[in-house]
């Protein structure tokens, strides 16, 4: 029945599943592979489960069981009982650990200051055909109202927009003296339009002839190079593969990093300059901008100019978060793999306890007969369980400190591991167990003890 239940289930659900994690799984029982593999999983399923009470009861003695004298209730049977308990809330604790410390480094990465501001910027695709008409199509960007600044640059902070190359001081030896860096090719509006911070001197002028032949780094390359006074310093890198040809860029400001990549990698040394590359354009809205008005102006407007391309755009803060959808779908598939273990655990601890309330039920008559209230027979029922899911969360909070500290350190920026979590991990655990413990107790507690003590 459960074999069947379950091929139902994985047919209905498999479609949400595949949508959810990204994936293209296909389940079908006419495949004879998977029917044998499912066909053997059912029958070891019930080898398994069947077969500790069949030894346990092919064990009585015929004698001994006629005359009363076995008990069910053996310290054997009763450790492999509470083990399991223990297993099915040390499961339950480890993943509702793991979905708390995800959840608490998804919440620190979008609440992470980036150096720039991504919130109404808007990346323009297929710019790269203007080519002469780029500075005409930004100023009539700018006209469109609720726009207010465009920038040209093949460079963004999402995927895939990267240049690297290597810098080193004038005069000093290229082998010994280099430094691997960013490479950025941006124009003059740059800066304003992102938001970048400029932390020392200023940033590129148009009205400045030599700027042409400036550049502004970020704060890790004067790490990088270990200066102390940045501006004016000179930088030269090589645009021929023999070294044949160079080109030296003057120090005039100094930026604040900002997270070009994920927040997996640490920021690297970054040279930015002034050059021609507009294979897409940054447009940056007013915070109080029509969104959708602005952007059909601005679609129009790009048919205009290239009526043969298609109009491309994207925020830039839908950009970032695709950066960490597979963290997203890690926290949602470790929610529901907690819930279903949460529903097992109290399944199987619903089960243990009515088991022992029904092993108990004269030593609860006897008791209620002394005198006992149903608080305190609650509580001395409920106690025993407790413990065993005591013992689960020792045994869950270091299993999963490693697995999650593991996790983390793919992340170049992240949280320092929250000993809260477990803490809050355990006492929903003890939450959990206890109402389904109490169900069983309350129910025992509230028995006639007349009904119970009747045999004796």
């Amino acid at each position: 029945i459960s074999f069947v239940l379950a091929v139902v289930v994985v047919k209905a659900v498999l479609p949400v599943f595949n949508e959810f994690a990204a994936k293209n799984i296909h389940f079908s029982l006419l495949q004879p592979s998977a029917l044998a593999v499912l066909c053997l999983l059912a029958l070891v399923t019930a080898l398994v489960s069947g077969s500790y009470p069949a030894f346990f009861l092919s064990a009585f003695k015929p004698i001994e069981t006629l005359k009363g004298k076995v008990s069910v209730a053996g310290k054997g049977s009763t450790n492999i009982r509470s083990s399991l308990v223990v297993f099915q809330f040390f499961t339950s604790v480890a993943l509702i650990a793991c979905v708390l410390v995800v959840k608490q480094q998804l919440d620190f990465i979008q609440q992470t200051k980036l150096g720039y501001e991504r919130e109404h910027l808007v990346m323009l695709r297929n710019t790269w055909w203007l080519q002469q008409k780029t500075l005409d199509f930004k100023k009539q960007l700018l006209q469109i109202p609720g726009i207010e600044s465009v920038s040209a640059s093949n460079y963004l902070p999402i995927p895939s927009s990267r240049s690297s190359t290597v810098f080193n001081e004038p005069g000093k030896d290229v082998s010994t003296g280099s430094m691997p860096s960013q490479y950025w090719l941006v124009d003059f509006d740059y800066q304003k339009t992102l938001g970048l911070k400029v932390l020392q001197g200023r940033w590129l002028d148009e009205n400045l002839p030599t700027d042409t032949l400036s550049c502004v780094v970020n704060e890790s390359a004067v790490k990088a190079f270990g200066w102390k006074e940045p501006l004016g310093l000179k930088l030269t890198t090589y645009t021929a593969p023999d070294l044949s040809q160079s080109i030296t860029y003057t120090v005039v400001g100094v930026i604040e990093n900002f997270h070009y990549e994920s927040l997996r990698q640490s920021i690297e040394p970054m040279v930015m300059a002034i050059g021609n590359q507009s294979g897409s354009m940054a447009v940056r809205l007013a915070p109080k901008a029509d969104i959708e008005k602005t952007m059909a102006a601005v679609g129009v407007l790009f048919k205009q100019y290239l009526p043969a391309q298609p109009f491309n755009y994207r925020f830039i803060d839908d950009e970032f978060n695709k950066q960490y959808d597979a963290e997203q779908r890690i926290g949602g598939i470790l929610s529901a793999f907690a819930g279903f273990a949460i529903f097992i655990a109290c399944l199987g601890l619903f089960g243990l306890a009515a088991f022992t309330a029904e092993q108990r039920t004269k030593e609860i008559g006897i008791r209620k007969v002394m005198g006992a209230t149903v608080a305190g027979i609650t509580g001395l029922l409920a106690r025993d369980f407790l413990k065993l899911v005591l013992v689960a969360l020792v045994l869950a909070a270091p299993v999963a400190w490693f697995f999650m500290d593991r996790w983390l350190s793919d992340f170049a920026y992240r949280i320092s591991m929250p000993w809260w979590v477990f803490v809050l991990s355990g006492v929903a655990a003890v939450i959990i167990a206890f109402a389904t413990v109490s169900f069983q107790s309350v129910r025992a507690a509230l028995a006639n003890p007349v009904e119970s003590l009747r045999s004796e």
